[in-house]
């Protein structure tokens, strides 16, 4: 008996409705064009559970995934909704899109190179010899609340970091960030944003320089950040902090 079921970007579409809520699954599904029967369309997640992917923050605004396709693996026709693709390895994977006509195409992607996908029906086989690792971010549609977010990022402004722009586009950008061990942030502004700890350090977090607070930052453990005016200082005795910085502009 076929299973109708859906694929979160990249690996499948939302299973949320525009609110932020969750809804049945059954009642979520998309119709896809009809070169590509829905009967096609596969969780892969249900198949393959935690060795595939992993859910790192989903809340109302966004949803973060980890993937690892492992070599030879190939993820079926599924509908991918706009969204960064970021690489944590080097890795090769052929992707094959319904809009297109030609062949499906091998890219190789680079370690921390940002790509941006934008809504699409499409296929993926990793082709090369190693599992490849990468982060799905999506923004969901529900909006900021009003007056509640700064018109803009001080992030590359702030004294005392290293920021280097990844990608940036309408929706978001994406930035990787760096902090000497013993070195202090001026004040600066940020809006909604995630952070991705590339190292594991400690940071001293001072908010509207009023509160202060000490955090272990882990590897791997990704954030969510509203907007807000502070300062942070690495306390850390393991070196630089080292961390992705995704800033939603809508």
């Amino acid at each position: 008996m076929n299973k109708l079921i859906i694929l979160i970007p990249f690996l499948a579409v939302f299973l949320f409705n525009c609110d932020g809520k969750k809804t049945d699954k059954a009642s979520e599904v998309e119709t896809l064009d009809e070169e590509v029967p829905e009967e096609e369309v596969v969780d892969v997640m249900e198949e393959k559970g935690d060795e595939l992917e992993e859910v790192l923050i989903d809340n109302e605004y966004i949803k973060v995934i980890k993937v690892n396709l492992k070599s030879g693996e190939e993820l079926p026709w599924h509908k991918g909704k706009d969204r960064v693709i970021h690489p944590l390895n080097d890795f090769k994977i052929k992707i094959k899109s319904l809009a297109d006509d030609e062949e499906a195409v091998e890219k190789l992607f680079q370690k921390n190179v940002p790509n941006w996908y934008q809504d699409e029906v499409h296929s993926v086989k990793n082709t090369g010899n190693i599992t490849a690792k990468y982060l799905i971010v999506m923004r969901k549609q529900k909006s900021f609340p009003e007056g509640k977010m700064y018109e803009v990022s001080e992030l590359k402004s702030a004294d005392g970091l290293n920021v280097v722009s990844l990608f940036d586009n309408a929706s978001v950008r994406v930035s990787r960030v760096k902090l000497e061990a013993g070195k202090e942030t001026s004040v600066h502004k940020g809006i909604y944003r995630l952070t991705y700890p590339l190292t594991d350090y400690s940071v001293v977090y001072d908010k509207e320089n009023q509160t202060e607070e000490t955090r272990n930052i882990f590897k791997g453990v990704a954030h969510w950040h509203l907007p807000s005016s502070h300062s942070i200082r690495n306390v850390s005795n393991k070196g630089v902090a080292d961390f992705l910085v995704f800033e939603f502009k809508i």
